[in-house]
């Protein structure tokens, strides 16, 4: 490990005061995530669509009623993650950055 001019080592860049910020802010993280989860609902609707099928299809065919059934349920999962979701991000960004975006990831 490379010494300073003066004998001590470099300072760590992981390890820093409580006041600097390496990282994303905790809300930032977060909505990204939640945008990323966004992102996959329509994945999750299709699995969830066809998951009766590719479970039917070794065994006898499911009854008409339980896979309207279902179908619906799935349909209401997918509309409340969405809701969920929709209300998540509609929230306006709390920073304390006045608007300021640094480009770090």
């Amino acid at each position: 490990m490379d010494e300073k001019p003066d004998g001590k080592l470099p300072e760590d860049p992981l390890v820093r005061g409580p006041g600097s910020r390496l990282f994303l802010e905790w809300e930032s993280y977060r909505r990204k995530r939640a945008m990323d989860a966004g992102n996959l609902v329509p994945v999750l609707g299709v699995i969830l669509f066809f998951l009766p099928i590719l479970i039917a299809s070794g065994r006898e065919s499911l009854p008409v009623s339980g896979a309207m059934i279902y179908v619906f349920a799935a349909w209401c999962v997918l509309i409340a993650l969405s809701v969920w979701l929709s209300r998540l991000l509609s929230q306006p960004e709390t920073s304390d950055t006045d608007g300021r975006d640094d480009g770090q990831l």
